[in-house]
């Protein structure tokens, strides 16, 4: 389970793909070599790539536009064998804009992710990472529509194990993950503080599923985080519990077609009595259909409980939906469609916003060293209830030219 392959943690579950699939297959004739280092492959790449936002600081009214350059230099250490792979990836983003320069920004990130299948039927999948990254703006994350770009550092790990017994099978995950935010400085010196929303979460997630026939399973999945913010505040103090416990199905026709769906109850406690507790219906969903060798059609339902950038919201909830397909125009040219929409429910401001994300993208392999992508995004987001959730519009555009060895 490489870092950079279709692997997705959605509420309780994992789910990998074939590699062998539009979108995730290799080409041999066109795929970098590589530098062989005893066991391992390393493969150092180089992005750079101009960008167009038609709106960076997301307002709806007087948007600012501007043109950027990104430059990307990743290196990944890969050992793969029978059963077994383990991945080191790092890297680093450099982003300068033509005229906001106060917009400019560089990240890093650092991850190592291993995947086992052992004996006794039993998989075993493990990841450790860490990043400082730009939270992009006009989203739960950051509504800020001034200032410095928020910046986050994030600790994160996982372990996966899972194992079968004939028609039934458990799986239990544990994650944990310590978080920092930067302060936004504005253009007149002002600092607006992040740190409430420094803190860690600790959390787990149980499973098991039986087989009722050959293609259907009936599934039960039930998690607990805790979150722990270092907010000196006692009266905005965030610390709370979060459970769920969903039912479902999941239907499995070969390597064709996998769905899962899951629907249950949730509750996100606070241990702070001022903030009242957040209840609804657990959701999760996936999809991966591979209708033919040349597409890839893949969809993801999940929710997900944070904080927003502003310290009059005790937490955010978010539904996230996305459908995209892969298409093989050729060997070494890939297609790509996506939509994105999302639900944010604002909690202590009694807000929402919807936001749908429209992309194209492409891809093109010249030989095993050059490669050529583009892409062209249309951002819209309806923001009710609250000043402090805007609304706005936002087309972005741009493209990359990729070396690796």
């Amino acid at each position: 389970m490489l870092v950079e392959s279709h692997v997705a943690f959605a509420q309780q579950s994992i789910l990998t793909e074939p590699e062998d699939v539009a979108g995730n297959r290799s080409q041999p004739d066109y795929d970098p070599m590589g530098i062989k280092l005893g066991s391992f492959v390393l493969r150092p790449t180089l992005s750079i790539s101009p960008d167009f936002n038609s709106n960076i600081f997301t307002q709806k009214d007087d948007a600012k536009s501007d043109a950027s350059v990104t430059i990307t230099p990743t290196i990944t250490a890969a050992l793969k064998r029978p059963g077994q792979s383990f991945a080191v990836t790092g890297r680093m983003k450099a982003r300068r804009y033509a005229n906001f320069n106060g917009q400019n920004y560089e990240e890093y990130r650092l991850d190592t992710s291993g995947f086992a299948e052992l004996p006794e039927a039993i998989t075993l999948a493990a990841n450790v990472g860490w990043s400082e990254s730009t939270t992009s703006r006009g989203s739960f994350e950051n509504d800020l529509q001034i200032g410095s770009p928020l910046k986050k550092r994030d600790f994160s790990s996982s372990l996966f194990l899972k194992k079968r017994f004939n028609r039934l099978s458990i799986d239990g995950a544990f994650t944990a993950s310590k978080f920092t935010y930067g302060d936004v400085r504005l253009d007149s010196g002002v600092v607006i503080d992040q740190g409430f929303r420094d803190g860690h979460r600790i959390g787990g997630r149980v499973g098991a599923a039986f087989g009722i026939s050959p293609l259907l399973s009936f599934q039960v999945k039930g998690s607990y985080d805790s979150f722990d913010y270092n907010e000196p505040r006692a009266l905005f103090d965030r610390d709370a519990h979060s459970y769920s416990l969903t039912a479902g199905l999941r239907y499995e026709l070969t390597r064709l077609l996998v769905a899962e769906i899951n629907a249950g109850l949730r509750r996100h406690k606070f241990k702070n009595s001022t903030f009242p507790d957040i209840e609804g219906l657990a959701l999760s969903a996936q999809l991966r259909w591979y209708p033919t060798p040349l597409v890839s059609v893949r969809m993801d339902l999940d929710q997900s409980t944070t904080t927003s950038s502003f310290d009059s919201v005790s937490a955010v909830t978010v539904t996230n939906f996305k459908l995209g397909a892969d298409y093989e125009y050729r060997r070494n040219v890939v297609l790509s469609a996506e939509i994105q929409g999302s639900l944010e429910e604002y909690q202590g401001i009694e807000a929402a916003a919807k936001r749908v994300s429209i992309t194209g993208r492409a891809e093109w392999k010249l030989n095993r060293r050059f490669s050529l992508r583009g892409y062209s995004s249309f951002d819209i987001r309806t923001g009710s209830g609250s000043p402090l959730v805007p609304s706005y519009n936002a087309f972005k555009a741009g493209g990359s030219v990729v070396l690796a060895i």
